[in-house]
């Protein structure tokens, strides 16, 4: 189902009591989700809020994209604009219904990174608020960076989806021709990414994902995040790997549309 395959893993920093970042995915015939969130470690609830952001986009991301018009740029800008105001809606309003919601959304405070692949259009509909990093693989097989880390005025400030101005800092990518997606949350773009590019390490996870299926490949990249990733941070650490399974399908040019 989906056409999509899907591994990830998440392990705890040295320094906190329990791993804040969340993964979840949903798979249909036409139209596979995979989301990551990294609960901000100050606020005592964003575990749980990035745990209820990734389960409800997750879900609610065939339905967001019923609307989606891909047919000129005109609509397009204006279906992204719907589509971000849904998502922070649709997220928003899922805490707040939430069992034992504490009245103060900010306490569910969490960075999000998503990716959708629709199979009808070919086309991946990606969307980031906050730090962490999102990459791909093209139909050349070289790692590119789709939407790089953003922080706010401070260090280790960044933006989160729980924000007033979450609609204005979420960014959205319409995205072709390439064959699969990497969600890193922050501790592991510690060890992924810099200005000067992506680790081009990655290519062998894409490439053990197709030789070894979705569950070793799991284990591989908790095995690296244990052995490496987390030698260069205190913070959680947690990586989502989303390939298409038939290749063939990937246009043979680049186009990444950010709205």
């Amino acid at each position: 189902m989906g056409g999509c395959l899907i591994s990830a893993a998440r392990l705890k920093g040295e320094t906190h009591n329990q791993c804040d970042d969340k993964i979840f995915f949903h798979r249909t015939n036409e139209i596979t989700t995979s989301v990551l969130a990294d609960g901000a470690g100050s606020k005592k609830m964003s575990s749980i809020g990035a745990k209820i952001a990734t389960k409800a986009l997750s879900r609610a991301m065939p339905g967001l994209l019923t609307g989606m018009r891909f047919s000129n740029k005109s609509d397009l800008f204006q279906s992204a604009k719907e589509l971000k105001e849904n998502i922070v809606f649709y997220i928003n309003d899922a805490i707040k219904s939430s069992q034992n919601f504490t009245g103060d959304i900010s306490d569910y405070a969490c960075t999000l990174l998503f990716a959708t692949y629709v199979k009808n259009c070919n086309r991946w509909v990606i969307g980031h608020i906050g730090d962490g990093v999102i990459c791909a693989m093209d139909c050349k097989d070289n790692i590119i960076t789709i939407s790089e880390p953003e922080n706010g005025e401070f260090a280790n400030e960044t933006f989160f989806i729980t924000d007033s101005e979450a609609i204005s800092k979420l960014r959205i990518y319409i995205v072709k021709g390439i064959k699969g997606v990497v969600l890193a949350s922050d501790g592991t773009a510690a060890s992924i990414y810099s200005k000067n590019g992506i680790a081009t390490g990655l290519l062998k996870f894409f490439k053990w994902q197709r030789e070894y299926g979705e569950a070793k490949t799991s284990s591989i990249l908790r095995k690296n995040i244990e052995q490496v990733f987390l030698k260069k941070t205190n913070d959680d650490c947690s990586i989502l790997l989303h390939q298409l399974k038939n290749i063939e399908v990937v246009q043979s040019h680049l186009k990444v549309t950010k709205l």
